[in-house]
């Protein structure tokens, strides 16, 4: 399957423009209902509600959390995102650490 370059850059703004929305469940309403997010290699979350509970975990630890859209394109049959996230960790035992992660290749089987 062939995706539009432009529908794949509109598609990548609006779900990085979700992450940095502040706003729940938005970032969930961009994944299919059986689709799954991982995080550092954990289990994932499976299904809108598990993955709204991980974003919402995500955005009150990190308050100032920005998303930052790297790339897109489609790579065979993997459209691949790459993104950086930045913000400070003002959760207990965050220490108001301030984080800056960057994936520079995030495809359908890639963890975040």
């Amino acid at each position: 399957m062939t995706f539009d370059p432009a529908a794949l850059r509109d598609f990548a703004a609006a779900y990085t423009a979700a992450w940095c929305s502040q706003k729940r469940p938005a970032s969930p309403n961009f994944i299919s209902p059986g689709g799954g997010l991982s995080v550092n290699g954990g289990s994932p979350a499976v299904g809108r509600e598990a993955i709204t509970e991980t974003v919402q975990g995500f955005m009150t630890a990190f308050p100032d959390l920005r998303v930052l859209l790297d790339g897109v394109s489609q790579q065979g049959d993997d459209v691949v995102y790459s993104w950086t996230l930045t913000g400070t960790n003002t959760a207990p035992g965050g220490l108001d650490t301030r984080v800056r992660v960057q994936v520079l290749r995030h495809g359908a089987s890639d963890d975040v």
